[in-house]
């Protein structure tokens, strides 16, 4: 399982569908799951949005936008196995409505659902998907989410959800499964959040943080020596305002990629962690063409960052 968390903005759910991407167009049969979002991912892939039932997004790939009440649907069914008993204890409007304000419930249940499909098999003994990556909330709600299992594992105790709790908490922690990555850009105060977040997942929940995603990274329009030209041109390009604004473009895209850089290496410096950068795209349209090279840069980058790693 692949969990993509990170501060809101900086580009989870297009790098979980690049990830999608990449996988699938190397053989891997991939479930791309969303949790209860407003979904962007069917705009891409120019079809209708995804919704809470699994549906085929392309060759390889499913997609699925889960929502509590069909998770809570779904975990209810596979416990009662009897739908008219379902319907009896989970359709009761004070059972509803019980369930609605169980804290940490609706994290759970969805939570359980990716659990459930990384186990899940096709026919005896062959997985159905290779790969189960889940675009998590941000930061804070993505933070409570991992945490629920161990928080009901250590408030029951006992009985089926303490046993389901208990599973997808062993999930979490086996590297072998899963890894949790952090999605991240460029700047001061995404890469604090960053490193307070990764520390969080380290020390309160014990699982395996493989990699931090760098996104959206602009590069370099020149070299040194060009630099130096533009600006020395600055300074005598007063009386050409076109000219002059196109010098300050360029000069202000040099120190932004400077102030990317000096905050990337301050996280690899802090984390210890393999960075994938993944560049920023000037597409008018953000659509799926730019998810399919989105993906393939990706995966090169990936495979960079693990021959870099010490």
């Amino acid at each position: 399982m692949i969990v993509n968390t990170g501060k809101g903005g900086v580009g989870k759910t297009s790098v979980s569908a690049a990830m999608a991407h990449a996988l699938a167009s190397r053989g891997r049969r991939v479930l791309l799951m969303q949790l209860n979002a407003r979904d962007r991912i069917g705009a891409w892939w120019g079809t209708d949005p995804i919704g809470p039932e699994i549906r085929s997004l392309a060759p390889n790939i499913d997609a699925v936008n889960t929502t509590p009440a069909e998770a809570m649907r779904e975990y209810a069914l596979m416990i009662l196995r009897v739908k008219a008993l379902y319907r009896a204890v989970f359709e009761n409007r004070l059972v509803e409505k019980f369930l609605r304000v169980v804290p940490g419930l609706p994290e759970l249940v969805m939570l359980g659902k990716a659990c459930f499909h990384v186990f899940e098999e096709s026919s005896p003994g062959v997985s159905r998907y290779d790969a189960v990556i889940v675009d998590a909330p941000a930061t804070g709600h993505g933070m409570f989410l991992l945490q629920i299992p161990g928080v009901i594992t250590r408030a029951i105790g006992s009985g089926h959800m303490a046993d389901e709790s208990r599973r997808m908490l062993e999930l979490l922690r086996d590297p072998a499964r899963t890894s949790v990555n952090v999605v991240t850009h460029g700047e001061e105060m995404p890469i604090n959040e960053t490193i307070e977040l990764v520390a969080r997942l380290r020390d309160e929940l014990d699982v395996r943080v493989g990699y931090v995603i760098a996104n959206a990274l602009v590069s370099p329009a020149f070299t040194d020596d060009e630099l130096r030209d533009v600006r020395d041109l600055r300074s005598v390009a007063r009386g050409d305002e076109d000219l002059a604004a196109l010098l300050d473009a360029a000069t202000f895209r040099a120190s932004r990629c400077a102030e990317q850089r000096a905050q990337i290496d301050r996280a690899r410096r802090a984390l210890g962690l393999p960075v994938v950068e993944v560049p920023f795209y000037f597409d008018p349209t953000f659509d799926r063409s730019v998810i399919e090279r989105m993906g393939a840069h990706v995966i090169m980058d990936v495979e960079r960052a693990n021959r870099e790693a010490p």
